[in-house]
């Protein structure tokens, strides 16, 4: 099973009582055209919550971003930045793996996954917290221009009214937009998986909706792999992205052929 993401999309509770036709996931982009003069709150701050505010400024929308935390700019040269300059940045630079998943040195340990999942539990989640928060490419930050940026604060009540979505913030402030875009992410759970009968997925073993697969990606019920994000939990953040995509693929050989 290498599904992606689909079915996966996070929706915070917070948000619950806004109607579906006013609150779109980044799972599924709309038509930014149709927003155009009309204000948007778009909740979130990684690169897709970014990504998808400029889209819509560009778009002729009146948009401003709502984040717990500053954003994070990766691959940014300019002084200031949070990624650092000087000496110690072209060190840590020239010192790391192939992949760039997670802080040095964390991004070798999460180079091997068969040592990753015999870290203790608590460690592992705390690495791919680590690894995996938010952050956003610096090349969109000269097209960011127009966008209103509220970091630091949290969203602590959202409800449908007549025209729009009345949004109450943690500092006080409310506000409301026409349309809510929820960038809030992704979190696995097997249970989702529409290709999977509920007979299959009773007998998954799982761990907070993840499946706890082997080395070679099994599951508990022989024969049944998981490949992508749904293997983070066990394997750690490599397999989550692209970079990982070369290790899962001689994992999972290795396993089948072995089986037979």
């Amino acid at each position: 099973v290498a599904a992606g993401l689909a079915k996966q999309e996070f929706r915070p509770p917070e948000f619950r009582e806004v109607p579906a036709e006013r609150a779109t996931h980044t799972l599924e982009p709309p038509d930014f055209g149709a927003f155009r003069s009309r204000p948007v709150a778009v909740i979130g701050r990684g690169h897709t919550a970014c990504e998808f505010a400029i889209l819509l400024k560009e778009a002729g929308a009146e948009v401003e971003l709502i984040s717990r935390g500053g954003i994070f700019w990766t691959g940014s040269r300019k002084r200031g930045t949070a990624n650092g300059t000087g000496m110690r940045h072209v060190l840590r630079t020239r010192l790391r793996p192939a992949s760039p998943i997670g802080p040095f040195p964390l991004d070798w340990l999460i180079q091997a996954p068969a040592l990753f999942r015999r870290l203790p539990q608590g460690l592992q989640q705390r690495i791919a917290e680590v690894s995996l928060r938010p952050t956003a490419s610096s090349w969109l930050l000269a097209r960011a221009d127009g966008v209103r940026l509220t970091p630091g604060r949290s969203v602590i009540a959202a409800r449908g009214e007549a025209g729009g979505v009345a949004l109450q913030l943690d500092d006080g402030r409310a506000l409301v937009v026409d349309h809510i875009v929820l960038a809030t992410g992704y979190r696995t759970d097997v249970a989702r998986e529409a290709i999977l009968s509920a007979g299959i997925i009773a007998g998954i073993r799982q761990a907070e909706g993840s499946p706890l697969l082997s080395l070679g990606l099994e599951s508990s019920v022989p024969g049944l792999h998981f490949a992508g994000s749904a293997a983070v939990h066990s394997l750690g953040p490599l397999l989550r992205s692209v970079w990982g995509a070369g290790w899962a693929a001689r994992a999972l050989t290795k396993a089948v052929l072995a089986g037979r």
